[in-house]
């Protein structure tokens, strides 16, 4: 989600280490993981509420179908260039 690697783990954990304290770490810590947990959950009920991932579907669906022709198009036409090039050089 967040694309934290490890080095920036490192950092994070390091910094809350000096700011917070060693004693209140894990307290923090449960309660960070607590609000993650929380807000994750909030977003895929808010995904499934609206109804994102159906409309997102639907978007490539239409994408797909619509690139179809467009690709046999692209290749007629090329096809056409060819042909033109190749009798212009005759």
């Amino acid at each position: 989600m967040f694309n934290v690697g490890l080095s920036e783990l490192i950092i994070i954990f390091f910094v809350a280490f000096v700011i917070v304290g060693p004693r209140d770490l894990p307290k923090v810590i449960k309660t960070a993981v607590r609000g993650i947990k929380y807000l994750r959950r909030m977003v895929q009920e808010l995904k499934a509420e609206s109804g994102w991932d159906d409309m997102i579907k639907e978007i490539d669906q239409v994408k797909d179908t619509a690139a179809a022709p467009i690709q046999a198009a692209e290749k007629e036409i090329a096809g056409i260039g060819d042909a033109i090039t190749g009798s212009a050089e005759d």
